[in-house]
């Protein structure tokens, strides 16, 4: 059951698709939505064995308090206005970086939702949500910041025998539940002792129906050797409304330089995705 969202929000703007699905899952599911604007100081750095006046570092920080001021009058103004229950309040600190801030608050809550900005590069917003994901031990629900128009009735989940696909799917099962349809996708399978089985997909397929989930599997072939394309073009192919899958299976560093289906689906999924690690 959910019954805490947790939504950060960078001094900035306000991820309004984002916060709109915060506040759509808390009514939901009769949750609380806790919101957080997460403040870094930032500190200069001085020469060896010198310090900039007492003075620099207070207009910083004093600066920093005051946008997150502003970000949290706004935020109060939308959510009075939306019918849930919600805390909203700044967190600010100069020893910790604003991810870091933002993960141990979303230990106490259910699931984090993370809205992208529109404007802003993906590269920038990913840092702060491969921290969130990977350190704070709890779900992610990334929203985009234009998400399609889709029905809200078919999930898709990207199903591979590992440990942080279990993770998601085992993690989205309350939001799974309110869907007509869950497809599992599995792409371009390889049967083998810790891989899939001889039907792929058909045993995580049985579990799920066991939990009263309508499901059907899908088997595809990879698209231009990317597994994360392939399987945004079938969630969009299907209208899905939610993609399932898990986080940084690889090592982030190789994700980085290379690729792989977290940052696809991070940089250009048009639906919300929710991540587990």
């Amino acid at each position: 059951m959910i019954r805490s969202i947790f939504f950060p929000v960078l001094a900035g703007e306000i991820a309004e698709a984002g916060l709109n699905a915060a506040c759509e899952l808390a009514r939901e599911h009769d949750a609380h939505l806790v919101v957080v604007v997460c403040i870094s100081a930032v500190t200069p750095i001085a020469a060896a064995w010198s310090t900039y006046p007492m003075a620099v570092y207070d207009t910083l920080a004093g600066a920093a308090k005051e946008s997150g001021s502003k970000l949290l009058a706004g935020i109060h103004d939308t959510l009075s206005k939306a019918g849930v229950s919600y805390e909203a309040h700044v967190s600010d600190t100069v020893w910790l970086t604003t991810s870091e801030i933002a993960a141990v608050q979303a230990r106490y809550c259910d699931i984090t939702v993370f809205g992208r900005v529109a404007g802003v590069d993906a590269r920038v917003e990913s840092g702060f949500f491969s921290d969130l994901l990977l350190q704070s031990g709890r779900p992610l629900l990334m929203v985009p910041a234009h998400p399609a128009a889709r029905a809200g009735d078919t999930a898709v989940v990207g199903w591979k025998p590992t440990r942080e696909a279990t993770r998601a799917l085992h993690d989205a099962q309350p939001l799974l539940k309110r869907m007509k349809t869950v497809q599992v996708v599995v792409v371009a399978p390889r049967v083998g002792d810790q891989q899939h089985g001889q039907l792929p997909g058909a045993d995580i397929a049985a579990h799920l129906a066991r939990h009263g989930l309508r499901v059907e599997v899908a088997e595809v072939p990879r698209l231009e050797n990317s597994s994360g394309s392939t399987l945004l073009r079938h969630a969009r192919e299907q209208g899905a409304a939610l993609l399932v899958a898990g986080g940084y299976g690889h090592r982030r560093m190789r994700e980085s330089v290379f690729g792989g289906v977290t940052r696809t689906l991070f940089e250009e999924a048009d639906m919300p995705v929710l991540f587990s690690h």
